[in-house]
């Protein structure tokens, strides 16, 4: 599962006319940190909504102990902590990507013939897109 945040032509063509002032660097390492903080907040906000609430779907055994799996709607319920701890971000000058390299991470997002979806990514990006909108937004009024 892999979310990507890229600078536009327009988002570009504003970098490029920072970097030919002596605005780059003050700028430039503001949106880097921007970009840098959501990255670390989304992750951090994926492992909370995949450890924590209750969950209603049905109740089995894992090592002798029960577990309340999520119900189709859910996040994911946490059992190993594998997905929950899965998540990383990257971050490159134009793009930052949030991901998981598990191969069963886009199956719980976006479901199966066989398994209902349990939303936690996609909802987690959009609750939280306005406050890198905030941010960018006043970097781009200082210009």
């Amino acid at each position: 599962m892999q979310s990507a945040i890229e600078v536009t032509k327009q988002g570009r063509k504003v970098l490029e006319y920072i970097s030919g002032t002596n605005l780059k660097r003050h700028h430039a390492r503001h949106i880097n940190e921007a970009l840098q903080q959501y990255g670390a907040m989304i992750v951090s906000e994926l492992k909370r909504v995949i450890s924590t609430g209750t969950r209603s779907g049905r109740v089995y055994y894992y090592h002798d102990e029960a577990h309340t799996a999520s119900a189709p709607g859910e996040p994911p319920a946490n059992i190993s902590g594998k997905l929950m701890n899965s998540y990383e971000y990257k971050r490159t000058p134009s793009r930052l990507a949030i991901f998981s390299e598990l191969n069963y991470a886009p199956y719980l997002e976006l479901g199966t013939e066989k398994m209902k979806i349990r939303p936690y990514f996609v909802v987690t990006n959009i609750q939280h897109s306005p406050e890198l909108h905030t941010k960018l937004q006043k970097i781009s009024e200082e210009l």
